[in-house]
């Protein structure tokens, strides 16, 4: 038998076997029958419901943590699914526009107002309701507020105008480069392929992924946008540390 990596992806209700390498599928999977085929396979459980209400308002929270060192601001927004094709299209609108300091969140927020000192977005890829989240910290001497509606701004201007042709292309090298970073190892290959199995029962995604990600069009970014950075469909959390909290509170005559 060749090289051989074994691996298993879990999940709450379930779990996979992946093996990834150079070997005899026949010797292998003597091997797996005689280690897991006494197992007993459990009942399927009942059918999650995962789908999320749509919100009646934006929701807030503040949140004096002990353990932060520095203020930040956590946006969120409800997007469909992973799998689905206004996934792949959210997922490389976030990327289009936090990615590397070219971005324009970076260049804007950072660099041309300096009202953040870093920024990021990710768009998730869950089997239910999914999300893509805006995190920010201020830069020294800014406020949460300033920097929250420096935020809304490029929202707002992403909703107005949308993203380039450039950014998409950006968005799409990024998203190849993510892929090909995963595949180099055979432990990267056996996870993406267990991950896919577990979440949408789909093992054979790994093949096919590439293929979604670039069908996605500038027209679908634009409209997704419009569609999902909704403000009354968010969650804002501002964290702010304990000291500093503690600090204000003392100050208040």
């Amino acid at each position: 038998m060749s090289r051989l990596f074994f691996h298993i992806y879990y999940a709450p209700n379930n779990a996979v076997v992946t093996l990834v390498g150079d070997f005899n599928p026949d010797e292998v999977l003597v091997k797996v029958r005689k280690y897991f085929g006494s197992v007993p396979a459990q009942s399927a459980p009942p059918k999650v419901d995962l789908r999320e209400e749509p919100h009646y308002g934006e929701r807030r929270e503040s949140i004096s943590d002990p353990l932060a060192r520095l203020p930040r601001v956590d946006i969120a927004y409800h997007v469909p699914p992973g799998n689905t094709t206004d996934n792949y299209v959210m997922q490389e609108l976030s990327i289009a526009l936090a990615q590397g300091q070219s971005s324009r969140f970076y260049q804007h927020l950072v660099k041309e107002k300096q009202l953040a000192s870093n920024v990021s977005i990710f768009t998730d890829s869950r089997i239910g309701t999914s999300q893509m989240y805006i995190s920010a910290t201020p830069r020294a001497g800014v406020s949460l507020a300033d920097l929250e509606k420096g935020v809304d701004d490029e929202i707002s201007a992403v909703v107005k105008d949308g993203i380039t042709p450039d950014e998409l292309a950006k968005a799409k090298t990024q998203l190849l480069r993510r892929f090909i970073d995963r595949r180099r190892t055979v432990l990267g290959t056996a996870q993406m392929i267990g991950e896919y199995a577990v979440k949408f029962n789909e093992p054979e995604l790994i093949n096919t992924i590439l293929d979604k990600e670039s069908a996605v069009t500038l027209e679908q970014v634009n409209r997704a946008a419009r569609a999902y950075l909704v403000p009354d469909q968010r969650s804002v959390v501002t964290t702010v540390p304990a000291k500093a909290a503690a600090d204000v509170t003392r100050e208040v005559p």
